[in-house]
């Protein structure tokens, strides 16, 4: 499984109220909302070109230096691919296959908006599964920007929930632009706006007060507290028209508020370790992985602040995604980790990190409760804070 290395702030449109549906269910109503063009483009990834192949795709014989890559690439759906060629006044152009039929002589060539530094086109895509032929529409962007090309998912969903005494937003999207769709599942994101400012925090950060600044995102998986109330997630449709959620009487879970659940890890010595010895420590969880850049890039950092800290009240584990003990220990020789280096057992991985983001944070407090669930270099900033606040 290939490892993610991760580094949002969306301003909430207006949305619909949603009804509640029975004491403990409600169902939130969700709209469709455009990415901004501006600021920073949130969920855009490279597309690669190569030469084309006029065995499989369908174009006219006066394009020049064709060359296609994969729009969405998921073996659920009927792919989607984009061609860019030379016309005849030796202009580059771009087609996008909007129906996944390799016909790209009946489709419209795409129109960019020029911004500062960048150039976007949007691409209303139909998306198909193959596996019952269920068919939905989807709105991409091809961007252009130095030299890269680049495109992602430029829709997603907001809607609006009372919880409690107050009215919360949430927001919908994908992860990446090869799951276009909604579901229970680590392909599709949300966030909720605890604190009401109008905008989903994508990330823990500090403010230029020196507050921390919590991350807004929770795991449609796993139940999350809002407005001090357990709630999880029941159903989300495909197309994302409606989110169910249900009160929760759970305890432990992989988010802020709940018991960690239990997880074993071996350290580099072969000898078999659990959570629970950490109980009565703040203990700082890292997954990394020893060919992610921006693990390497905190390292330092956190090697730093682990060394600051006092060991009969702090400990650090990392557990790595390679799990060849000869190459981490090789790696480490150059690299050195203050805390307690290991590897999970079989389902560690899969349970605490599905997505298989490196580097990604829990911060645990004495009593086995998560304090932080944090990924990217940019939450190491707040941990000398929130340590300091728990300990």
């Amino acid at each position: 499984m290939k490892t993610k290395c991760v580094l949002m702030f969306l301003t909430a449109p207006i949305v619909v109220l949603s009804a509640a549906l029975g004491q403990d269910t409600i169902a939130v109503s969700l709209n469709k909302a455009v990415l901004p063009d501006t600021g920073q483009l949130t969920g855009i990834t490279n597309i690669f070109f190569a030469r084309a192949d006029s065995l499989h795709s369908r174009y006219p014989s006066g394009w020049k230096n064709v060359e296609v890559a994969n729009l969405l690439s998921n073996d659920e759906f009927v792919p989607i691919n984009v061609i860019r060629f030379t016309d005849h006044s030796d202009s580059m152009q771009y087609v996008v296959d909007t129906n996944g039929d390799s016909k790209f002589d009946n489709e419209p060539t795409l129109r960019f908006r020029r911004l500062p530094h960048i150039s976007i086109a949007d691409a209303p895509v139909k998306i198909t599964r193959k596996s019952n032929s269920e068919s939905w529409n989807v709105t991409y962007q091809v961007i252009l920007a130095d030299r890269y090309s680049y495109a992602r998912i430029a829709e997603y969903r907001v809607g609006d929930v009372a919880l409690g005494q107050d009215h919360y937003s949430f927001l919908l999207r994908a992860s990446t632009r090869n799951s276009p769709y909604f579901s229970l599942s680590g392909e599709t994101q949300c966030f909720i706006d605890r604190n009401r400012d109008g905008r989903f925090a994508n990330n823990w950060r500090m403010t230029t007060g020196g507050e921390v600044d919590a991350s807004e995102e929770i795991s449609l998986l796993e139940p999350f507290i809002v407005a001090g109330q357990k709630w999880e997630s029941v159903s989300v449709d495909s197309a994302g028209s409606t989110l169910l959620l249900k009160r929760s009487s759970k305890n432990e879970a992989l988010s802020v508020g709940f018991r960690a659940p239990a997880l074993q890890f071996v350290d580099l010595n072969g000898l078999r370790h659990n959570l629970d010895e950490a109980r009565g420590k703040i203990l700082l969880l890292t997954f990394w992985s020893t060919s992610c850049p921006f693990s390497e890039m905190i390292r330092a950092n956190l090697d730093s602040m682990i060394h600051q800290q006092d060991s009969s009240a702090f400990s650090a584990v990392a557990l790595s995604r390679e799990d060849d003990v000869n190459e981490i220990k090789s790696f480490l020789g150059n690299h050195p980790y203050a805390g307690t280096v290991g590897i999970p057992d079989s389902s560690g991985w899969q349970k605490y990190n599905r997505r298989t983001i490196t580097p990604l944070f829990y911060l645990i407090d004495r009593n086995g409760v998560i304090a932080l669930v944090g990924s990217g270099a940019s939450v190491a900033q707040v941990l000398p804070s929130m340590i300091k606040k728990l300990l």
